[in-house]
């Protein structure tokens, strides 16, 4: 470095795929942040960015994109939103980019240092404990979870408490047998200290995807709409008939107005369903909430397969209650 040259900023790449967790993770993140100035970058797949309304801490340091992929926009958004922290004389610490559940994190993270002021510190890839096994076998999703897990240097292993102890292990041993570059914890709910940013370790392994090589775009293999309602709803009810179906409905998210709890956070992952009564009417970056909106994100073959027709029966039904 150069005498008077400004040391650049470390930048960690959140990467995983829908549902494991990533957010929980970020927040995690800043509430343990202890002193350190941390900037984010926010983005999620679909036309809404739901994932900076769950973002608890709130100021001039996040920063939303606009739909799509980020990995999928290397000569735009992203590189604008890091110059606009650099630029903006925001004194910060460290940069975290949170990446859409169907982005391949290695891309984003070659990407870091051809950006002046920047390096990359970094990639996390967060995972599912539950149904990693699955998603690393499956022959639509497996090369992009494969990749994901690939790049990285940390896999967090989140969801342990869904799982045994006897099964637990065996998942690890399976993960550290196939990705063995990388440092694998396990935790429940996100839960790591955000002093593992410390370790700017990246650099060993965030070209290594060999083995795992998806074909094609996340846009030819996923799919993503927005369902609204203008009334309160049993959001309960709303829940178990999207979870029951079972036919490639991935990941559903959004704020909602229940007809006994008031306003309420539904989120599905596969046959999951969480439901988070809300202490504030506002959003964490301070607007309004807009109730009763639902990003779904599915696999792409539910309309080849037949499936979509009793998507919209269920959502029919919902809207019905």
């Amino acid at each position: 470095m150069a005498i008077g040259q400004m040391p650049s900023l470390p930048v960690t790449v959140l990467a995983g795929f829908l549902g494991a967790g990533k957010t929980t993770l970020l927040n995690h993140f800043l509430k343990t942040a202890r002193g350190r100035r941390l900037g984010v970058i926010v983005n999620d797949f679909g036309r809404i960015n739901i994932d900076v309304d769950l973002i608890e801490t709130a100021n001039e340091r996040i920063i939303q994109l606009s739909g799509g992929c980020v990995c999928c926009r290397m000569d735009g958004n992203f590189a604008s939103a890091l110059m606009e922290l650099r630029d903006r004389g925001i004194k910060l610490d460290h940069v975290l980019v949170e990446a859409s559940g169907v982005a391949l994190p290695g891309p984003i993270a070659r990407a870091v240092p051809l950006i002046e002021g920047f390096h990359t510190a970094m990639v996390i890839t967060i995972v599912d404990i539950e149904t990693i096994s699955a998603r690393l076998t499956d022959r639509f999703m497996g090369d992009l979870v494969g990749s994901q897990c690939a790049s990285a240097q940390v896999i967090i292993a989140n969801k342990s408490d869904l799982i045994g102890d006897t099964l637990r292990k065996l998942i690890i041993d399976q993960l550290t047998q196939s990705f063995e570059k990388a440092m694998i914890l396990s935790t429940t709910a996100g839960q790591v200290d955000a002093s593992i940013l410390d370790l700017d370790i990246a650099g060993l392994n965030i070209t290594d995807t060999s083995a795992w090589s998806p074909p094609i775009s996340a846009d030819a293999l996923f799919t993503s709409w927005i369902w609204s309602c203008t009334d309160p709803i049993h959001v309960e009810r709303l829940g178990n008939a999207l979870a029951e179906t079972g036919h490639g409905l991935l990941r559903v998210k959004g704020f909602m107005q229940d007809i006994r709890l008031g306003p309420v956070l539904l989120q599905i992952v596969g046959r999951h369903v969480q439901i988070a009564t809300l202490n504030s009417p506002l959003s964490g970056n301070g607007d309004q909430i807009s109730y009763n909106r639902l990003i779904c994100i599915a696999e792409k073959s539910v309309k080849d397969l037949g499936h979509w027709a009793e998507l919209e029966k269920r959502f029919g039904l919902v809207r019905s209650l």
